[in-house]
Parts: structure tokens; sequence; C-alpha cells
């Protein structure tokens, strides 16, 4: 693959997720996106066919990308609580870098209950158990309340995104 064809393709990538995923764009046509990246149709097209490949490639990196970052968490040797400290600082900013993420993963789940074609498939990771039984070791010692590790993991993302995901409407309701 050429230089040309290799940026091209990187640009078009890194706008996409602009527009999708900073803008909020989730329902923008090919035009729109063409224009927005500053390509036409038919490059866009030649790309990646459909802006429904062209989400899809792009959701997935952004997705992986965030998996890798929370990995490395996960795996660090950092104290329990610096861990947490990290997972929350982590989470913040890359929720804040792509503030609509959260919008479309929740349609995303929405979709899944209809279409086994959605990009949103489980897939297991060795951070995420080691992670786990760190809270178990937390929850024994009784530095947390006892509960099932799961309901830890999910208070504690709970915890961080609802605020974020709902920024916009309390900026609304709120005037500020």
């Amino acid at each position: 693959m050429s230089n040309i064809t290799l940026n091209t393709e990187l640009h078009i990538k890194d706008r996409a997720k602009e527009l999708f995923f900073v803008q909020g764009n989730l329902y923008a046509t090919n035009l729109e996106i063409a224009d927005y990246v500053g390509v036409t149709r038919t490059s866009l097209n030649y790309y990646f066919r459909s802006k429904d490949n062209l989400l899809h490639t792009v959701w997935t990196e952004v997705i992986n990308e965030y998996k890798q970052g929370l990995e490395e968490m996960y795996l660090s040797d950092l104290q329990f609580e610096e861990k947490l400290d990290q997972l929350i600082n982590f989470t913040f900013s890359f929720k804040y870098k792509y503030p609509f993420l959260e919008i479309y993963k929740t349609i995303e789940v929405g979709n899944r209950m209809q279409n086994k074609e959605s990009v949103l498939q489980p897939q297991s990771s060795v951070g995420l158990k080691k992670f786990l039984k760190e809270v178990q070791v937390e929850m024994d010692k009784g530095t947390i309340m006892a509960s099932h590790p799961y309901n830890f993991l999910l208070n504690f993302y709970s915890l961080i995104i609802y605020p974020i995901t709902m920024l916009p409407i309390f900026q609304y309701l709120y005037e500020f």
C-alpha cells in the first residue's frame, strides 16, 4: 500500500472518529462524512465501501484503544488504591476524548438485541480477571464492602461514565 493511500485512509479514519464520537454525528450521511473529511464520496467508498464499514472500523479502533489502556492498568503492579486512581483518570480522559462513545454503545446494545452482527462482542481479558481477583482480596480484607467483584466493577464504572454521558443534559437543564 502506498504512503498516499495509507495516509488518506488514516486521515479518513481520524476525521470520522472526530465526526462520530467527538461531534456526535452518528447518523451522518456519506456526503456529510466526505465533506467533513475533505474527500469525495467516491474516495470514501473506495476505502471503506460503506458508512457502516467506516463506522465499524473506527469503532473497533477506539474500543481497542480503550481496552488496551484498561488492560495495561489491570495488569500493572500498582497498589489497589493507586490502580483505582489510574483507572479513574484514564477512563475520564478517554471518555472526554470521545464524549459520544457511550451514546453509541447504548445504541449498539439496542441493536444487538435485534442484530447479531453488532460491533459489541464480549471478549475475555487476562487483565480483567486479575483485577477482579484483586477486588476479591480487598473485599476479603474488608477494604471494600463484600459483594460479587462484578458488582464492584459495575458500580465503579457507572460512577465514572454516567456523569460524562449525562453532562450535555445537565448543562442544558441547570444552565452551566
